[in-house]
């Protein structure tokens, strides 16, 4: 569930959602906001901005009659399931459901557990790695962390996929570097604090984002560099 609150941040959340119940085209709104919200005199300007939120939400469709608000409130005639899935690194204490756990040099397996409001159920998965262990844990390593630290980036075999790697490493590794235009991202190399990528790693890393540019201009389309 959520609360409703306005678009201010100078009141605890409690007494912020209280505001929104209030009626905004009430001659006294001022004076009750004033008095049992903010227990002090309100800016007109503030007054202003709060009775515009309400009036925001109301004419949005949104309950501002009742403490709380749940998907059910915003779309209408919608009943709603869920699933709950979890699943464990380490033997989970509370369930008794075991860790991951290895099975062959190359074969693990792993507890997954599915609630709902019907049931509960357990599923052991066993998963086989297609290629050598040193090999598969790459995956789960930052392409650009990789090739910064030395791995060979023109002689390993490129995928699609490594187009939205790289785009969400970048917002990871230099968000305050990247400015948004449509669905360009540029890359201002002025702009990445030398703490997360020293200047000797931001020549490599302009010579990889450029190769990648070259070589696959179409999956790379969206990243221009400055």
């Amino acid at each position: 569930s959520l609360a409703v609150l306005s678009s201010k941040f100078q009141l605890p959340y409690d007494r912020d959602a209280a505001c929104m119940k209030l009626d905004p085209e009430d001659t006294r709104f001022p004076d009750i906001l004033s008095r049992d919200i903010f227990e002090e005199t309100v800016d007109p300007d503030l007054v202003a901005i709060y009775r515009e939120s309400i009036r925001l939400a109301k004419n949005a469709g949104i309950p501002l009659d009742t403490r709380t608000i749940s998907a059910g409130d915003l779309i209408a005639e919608k009943r709603w399931q869920t699933l709950a899935t979890s699943g464990y690194m380490l033997p989970d204490p509370y369930s008794g459901s075991p860790g991951v756990t290895r099975v062959s040099d190359d074969t693990w397996e792993v507890t997954v557990r599915m609630t709902s409001e019907n049931g509960d159920k357990r599923i052991t998965f066993a998963l086989r790695l297609v290629e050598p262990f040193d090999q598969s844990k790459l995956v789960f390593s930052p392409l650009l962390n990789r090739f910064l630290k030395g791995e060979d980036f023109s002689t390993r075999p490129v995928k699609v996929s490594d187009s939205g790697r790289i785009r969400n490493e970048l917002m990871t590794l230099c968000t305050d570097a990247l400015e948004h235009f449509g669905p360009k991202v540029v890359l201002r190399f002025d702009k990445i604090p030398k703490a997360t990528i020293p200047v000797e790693e931001q020549a490599r890393l302009r010579d990889i984002l450029t190769w990648y540019k070259e070589n696959y201009p179409i999956w790379f389309e969206w990243l221009e560099l400055d």
